[in-house]
């Protein structure tokens, strides 16, 4: 066992312990990143977390460490 989720251990007698590449769903450590999926033995991350609020007056983001969505209030042009 390599301890990579991104890959499927086997040992065979003629070959040895093998780690051969797969394409499950992961996690990359982002909580703020979803639909990760291992490529070529590695986690790759997916898209990032809609935070979208839906107010133009807001700068939406995910904050990392808690995993929610934050929504700033920023200057707002009325027209």
């Amino acid at each position: 066992d390599d301890k990579n989720p991104c890959t499927d251990d086997s040992c065979q007698p003629q070959t040895g312990c093998q780690n051969l590449p797969n394409t499950l769903k992961c996690s990359d450590g982002n909580p703020c990143t979803i639909g990760d999926q291992c490529q070529s033995s590695f986690c790759l991350s997916g898209s990032k977390k809609d935070c979208d609020d839906g107010t133009p007056c807001t700068v939406d983001s995910c904050n990392e460490t808690t995993a929610q969505c934050e929504h700033d209030k920023s200057p707002c042009d009325d027209g």
